[in-house]
């Protein structure tokens, strides 16, 4: 029977039953048979073929063969064979089609799979270029307003540095005392000479030198400090007087630019 069992799982279908349940599926059954139907019940069902095969004008499921009561494998194999060998032709045929159809369906859905990928990874694309393009422009945004920000701290700078600068008092007359008389000595080289109060205090001078022409567009986070020559002293204390700072009558000061970790250091410096 091993030929037979070979093509019984794709071209015939078996009804079985012990007891008459359904009315509907035994009175299709009996349809074509004047025997009565016995229980257990077997029949040999093929499914539709079209009424262009010759064998037959049916379009719905053909039962092939009944079998009423009991019955040998040897009559089961028979009718097999029986039934293949009547139809085996269309069989073929009909089973070569219905693989073409489903080598085509199959086709269509992995090709419908990768369309429908492709599309997903499209749209993951997409979705990652307007991410990158949503933070490209989230940082322009931050960075003009942190350079806006900048832009508005250092105008602020400047004008409190042209304030400090116009609220420094006029040099005494001649032959008041006590008075300094200071050379300053900028970082480009310039040299400044001018006489100040002894009662003016120490920042009055970092105010001046601060808003001098080539220190006065500095940035706003650096800052310098005042070292007089000799002897060798950096003027930190801005609450002194010039007098107590030992810059009368007259001294050479050098103005040194600081460093960000030097200006943490020297919290008396000037901004």
């Amino acid at each position: 029977m091993g030929k037979v069992s070979d093509v019984l799982d794709n071209n015939f279908i078996f009804y079985a039953c012990r007891q008459q349940k359904s009315v509907y599926v035994l009175s299709e059954l009996a349809q074509g048979y004047s025997e009565p139907i016995v229980h257990p019940f077997c029949a040999m069902v093929m499914p539709a073929i079209d009424a262009a095969s010759g064998q037959g004008a049916f379009v719905e499921p053909k039962v092939l063969r009944r079998f009423n009561g009991i019955f040998s494998a040897d009559e089961l194999e028979a009718a097999c064979t029986s039934e293949w060998q009547k139809y085996a032709s269309r069989l073929r045929d009909q089973q070569a089609a219905f693989s073409v159809i489903q080598a085509d369906r199959q086709l269509k859905e992995e090709q419908n799979l990768e369309l429908k990928e492709a599309m997903l990874m499209d749209k993951m694309k997409a979705d990652e270029a307007n991410r990158q393009e949503e933070e490209q422009k989230l940082e322009e945004v931050i960075e003009a307003s942190r350079k806006q920000a900048e832009e508005q701290s250092f105008e602020t700078e400047i004008k409190k540095r042209q304030e400090k600068f116009a609220a420094v008092p006029e040099e005494p007359p001649q032959g008041q005392k006590p008075a300094a008389k200071l050379q300053v000595s900028l970082p480009d080289g310039t040299k400044l000479m001018r006489r100040f109060h002894g009662e003016n205090r120490v920042e009055v001078l970092y105010d001046w030198i601060g808003g001098h022409e080539s220190l006065i567009n500095r940035d706003a986070g650096s800052s310098f400090e005042l070292v007089m020559t000799y002897p060798r002293k950096v003027l930190t204390a801005m609450d002194e007087t010039l007098k107590q700072a030992d810059l009368c009558p007259q001294a050479a000061i050098i103005v040194n630019m600081l460093d960000e970790n030097d200006a943490l250091d020297s919290p008396e410096a000037s901004p």
